[in-house]
């Protein structure tokens, strides 16, 4: 999947990108209340950018589908088993003791998550085209 930023600021190898109004024709996320996002990506082509350049970038699919699962289904999977095992080890309990252990899932999953992040080789997507570079404009004399 692509997308468009802007290079916000460069580092090494990384490029920091960031969203504004200026990509609104994208249709990108970047509209939907993602402007103050940074998102760090690699620039193997060896592009030369500068701070305000628009590039479009690329997130293979395997890897927005992993994470989506890891935020989102994991943390709900979670809560379903530690909410069915209380249920089934002691159905005695009132219902707040079954939510609260389904709730604990919750946070056991995004500790999860957080876990395996740290642990797991960071890869970052990759810039793959320049769409529009910075350039200074010397007023008309």
């Amino acid at each position: 999947m692509t997308e468009r930023g802007i290079v916000h600021k460069i580092e090494g190898d990384i490029i920091y990108l960031s969203c504004s109004s200026a990509c609104e024709s994208c249709g990108g996320s970047c509209v939907r209340g993602k402007e103050d996002q940074i998102i760090e990506v690699k620039n193997p082509q060896h592009f030369s950018l500068k701070s305000g350049d628009q590039v479009v970038y690329f997130v293979p699919a395997l890897q927005a589908i992993s994470a989506g699962f890891m935020v989102l289904i994991m943390p709900l999977i979670l809560f379903i088993l530690t909410y069915s095992a209380c249920t089934l080890l002691l159905p005695a309990a009132p219902e707040a003791v079954k939510v609260g252990s389904g709730f604990l899932g919750v946070v056991l999953g995004f500790l999860l998550n957080f876990l395996l992040r740290q642990k797991k080789a960071q890869t970052y997507p990759e810039v793959v085209r320049v769409i529009q570079t910075q350039t200074e404009t010397l007023p008309a004399q």
